[in-house]
């Protein structure tokens, strides 16, 4: 989960558009404003890429946790997040 905030907060050295892809949200009010989309692959093996089975997880965290100004912010409140399993 650090390492997807890491990506999508242009903390890495990365482009998200190479990982995710961000939901579109024109009418759809679920969710964060970070919520990834669901990329469909016709074959089994994509769906053990990081890309997509951090977005199961991802998508639930709620809008305080995904929100964090800081890597140790979001931890902390990833560590209290109820959603998480703690």
């Amino acid at each position: 989960m650090i390492e997807t905030y890491k990506i999508l907060i242009a903390r890495e050295r990365v482009k998200k558009e190479d990982f995710f892809q961000l939901r579109q949200r024109e009418y759809d009010l679920r969710g964060h404003q970070y919520s990834l989309e669901v990329q469909q692959s016709r074959i089994n093996i994509r769906s053990h890429f990081f890309s997509q089975w951090t977005v199961k997880h991802w998508n639930p965290l709620p809008d305080h946790v995904v929100s964090a100004t800081s890597v140790n912010n979001f931890k902390n409140h990833l560590d209290s997040c109820e959603e998480w399993g703690n």
